[in-house]
């Protein structure tokens, strides 16, 4: 396919076309498009005299087509500079800037004209101040947050389009307890919240105002060759972004304590990695996220930070020339091949700068961005106290160890495992029905979570299969070389073991030691892995 440029001008809405732009007129043009934002920030240069100015109206919307019907990239009109006698230059940035003009909630009807608006699964702070005046919405996962924000404050008030094919459920997902809105927020600073939660899904505004959230995706969407199309491989190594010690100031709370009337205090907690402090140092960042005021919310929030960042960031450099179609970075990841073709790379595209000329240049960069552009660290003037609780929770100033791996808890005291995982997983599958009619119900995914009896170490997690009028129930045990998985129903037991040394933050094999006959077809091992 040959490069046909087409500049198009559209109105103050983005279907209302205007012009097309002439080759002649065109000076320059590059845009970007974002893994984590969709079409970014553009730029636009003519050769348009002084005095035609006027028709080039900030709010209109530019789009950048490689041939008629191949749209690259959309962008609303930002800024409009104009130089005597000849030269206008367009700054642009895509259409999820309007996801940073939506602030969901609203301090109450008398204040704003908007209730304050909480997601969560959980009713927790009943002390709040105007918990009588709030909406509440029941969510399970962090994409269910996404979905109502977009169906309630996205799409009433900007040209984002919804598709629900787009919004897809991410395989692996940290819970949500509670999150509220006071009108404060951005959409688009909860995204980055939201999106951390499911082990960086990709989300914004693509090329045809479509809004999209994505899980991170394993099958590539391009290859390139160094000493083919590429024009330029640099790696960047450095502990510049580096952190494995957070300090999380969240939202406030009411309540709770010895005197719940006369304390307001906001959610404080304070985390860190001991593997990354003891290879690399410590290294601390301040995050200010305001919506989050709970231990469950706020570990969650800080494993999946640690996954990305408590390590030495590496990022790639790498230019395509000549290039005859662009990859989407929200669509899936790139490989890079050495000249033998062998695999150097196999990354996300975090983001892919488009030169836009005589002939289009890809500048692609690989690896994670900067974590002081997601999220702004508390004013340093706003020493607002801890929290009531002295937990091990991470608030009340006590140090909670984070791992990346599984969240792990070390002060848990297992036996034989310094540090374990806050929760395991496991899959049943090709279980048929025994003396019981709803076997059907194990062939499912458990996430199984810690409550650490005394004496020994436990997970557990409720089942409704063959319940009858007792506790149904899947209980993982962790003693001395030991762990032990028992499954509990109405027809007895059935234990799977594994004797040894045990995998403390990874998978582990065990063995079908006794099966009860009220379900039939138990596998002969099962695996169980850390969330």
């Amino acid at each position: 396919m040959s490069f046909r440029r087409r500049v198009l001008r559209y109105g103050p809405a983005p279907h209302q076309l205007q012009e097309t732009l002439g080759e002649r007129v065109i000076a320059g043009c590059w845009f970007e498009l974002l893994r984590q934002g969709g079409c970014g920030e553009g730029q636009l240069t003519l050769h348009q005299a002084f005095a035609d100015r006027h028709a080039l109206q900030v709010g209109q919307w530019i789009a950048c087509e490689f041939d008629d019907g191949d749209r690259w990239y959309l962008g609303r009109i930002e800024q409009r500079r104009s130089q005597w006698p000849v030269g206008i230059t367009l700054k642009l940035r895509g259409m999820g800037v309007q996801l940073e003009e939506v602030f969901p909630g609203g301090f109450g009807i008398r204040a704003d004209g908007r209730r304050p608006h909480r997601y969560s699964r959980s009713d927790r702070f009943y002390d709040d101040p105007d918990y009588l005046r709030e909406t509440a919405d029941v969510i399970q996962r962090p994409e269910d947050v996404v979905r109502l924000l977009l169906e309630q404050y996205v799409t009433p008030r900007t040209n984002i389009l919804a598709v629900p094919d787009l919004i897809e459920n991410a395989p692996l997902a940290a819970e949500i307890v509670s999150l509220k809105f006071h009108g404060e927020d951005a959409v688009q600073a909860i995204l980055r919240d939201l999106a951390l939660r499911v082990r960086g899904a990709a989300w914004g505004v693509d090329e045809q105002g479509r809004f999209f959230f994505l899980p991170p995706r394993s099958l590539p969407i391009a290859t390139v060759q160094v000493g083919q199309a590429t024009v330029r491989v640099v790696e960047i190594q450095d502990r510049e972004d580096l952190f494995n010690r957070v300090l999380l100031t969240g939202g406030y709370e009411y309540g709770g304590g010895d005197s719940a009337a006369d304390v307001v205090r906001r959610w404080r907690g304070n985390y860190w990695n001991p593997h990354s402090v003891a290879r690399f140092g410590e290294r601390r960042i301040h995050l200010n996220v305001p919506w989050i005021r709970t231990p469950e919310d706020s570990r969650q929030f800080v494993r999946e930070f640690f996954r990305v960042y408590a390590a030495p960031v590496t990022r790639y450099l790498v230019d395509v020339f000549g290039a005859v179609s662009c990859p989407r970075p929200w669509l899936g990841p790139v490989r890079l091949l050495d000249r033998d073709g062998s695999e150097l790379l196999h990354t996300d595209i975090e983001r892919i700068r488009v030169q836009f000329d005589s002939t289009p240049v890809l500048q692609m960069e690989l690896g994670p961005r900067d974590p002081r552009q997601g999220w702004s660290a508390a004013p340093h003037a706003d020493r607002v106290p801890v929290g009531y609780v002295d937990g091990s929770d991470g608030s009340g100033g006590d140090l909670v160890s984070v791992t990346s791996e599984a969240d792990g808890l070390t002060d848990a005291q297992c036996p034989g495992c310094g540090t374990v995982p806050a929760q395991w997983r496991l899959t049943f599958s090709g279980l048929t029905n025994g003396l019981c009619a709803s076997c059907d119900r194990l062939n499912t995914t458990f996430v199984l979570h810690f409550d650490g009896w005394p004496g020994y170490c436990r997970w557990s997690a409720p089942h409704e299969a063959c319940a009858g009028g007792s506790t149904a129930l899947l209980e993982l045990f962790l003693l001395p070389n030991e762990l032990t998985l028992q499954i509990t129903t109405s027809g007895g037991f059935t234990i799977y073991r594994k004797q040894g040394p045990i995998t403390c933050l990874g998978s582990n094999t065990l063995h079908l030691v006794l099966g009860a006959p009220h379900c039939g077809n138990w596998p002969a091992t099962i695996d169980i892995e850390p969330v």
